[in-house]
């Protein structure tokens, strides 16, 4: 009984991950959201990399989302994600913020052709290689397609959600104490 109920649930999410690959560019749009392009550079980590656009260089932390760290469980693969999805190629920007480490806080985007764009944060967290960052996701303008991509990944048990796994934020609390 639990595949039929389970397959009845992941049908409608389903859905709505289909509907959030093209919808969010839409929503981005209708803001009036300004997006910046740059050229992506080096990848840290699962969640921070650097943009070049001329002779500035900036480094990027990914809005609303925290990747293991590099020397936990899947950090390595999340790194991994980044770099394939990123690295060497045109990415959208929209910024957020500045944080405490002086890093751009924004959400990330590969342009595609016509709607077919590709998220990064909504990426890394429907392949269960990120948390949502409760503290800071209701920031980012599509903080709800990330707690549903999130939501997907935690019904599918891939990832981080496939056992049992430390968040990223309490492994550094942890290494800070």
């Amino acid at each position: 009984m639990k595949p039929i109920k389970r397959a009845l649930v992941l049908l409608p999410i389903s859905a709505i991950a289909a509907f959030l690959a093209i919808g969010w560019q839409h929503w981005q749009q209708s803001q009036g959201i300004d997006t910046e392009y740059w050229q992506a550079r080096e990848i840290i980590d699962g969640d921070t990399f650097t943009v070049q656009r001329g002779q500035v260089n900036e480094k990027i932390r990914l809005c609303g989302i925290d990747a293991p760290e590099s020397e936990q469980p899947l950090g390595a693969e999340a790194e991994a994600l980044v770099r394939s999805l990123v690295e060497g190629k045109e990415v959208g920007i929209v910024a957020v913020e500045r944080d405490q480490y002086e890093r751009q806080v924004a959400e990330v985007f590969i342009p595609g052709v016509g709607e077919e764009e590709t998220f990064i944060q909504q990426e890394l967290l429907m392949a269960g290689l990120a948390y949502v960052y409760p503290e800071y996701v209701d920031g980012c303008p599509n903080g709800e397609v990330m707690k549903i991509a999130e939501a997907l990944a935690q019904e599918n048990e891939v990832g981080v959600w496939d056992g049992e796994h430390q968040r990223p934020w309490e492994y550094r609390r942890a290494q800070r104490e």
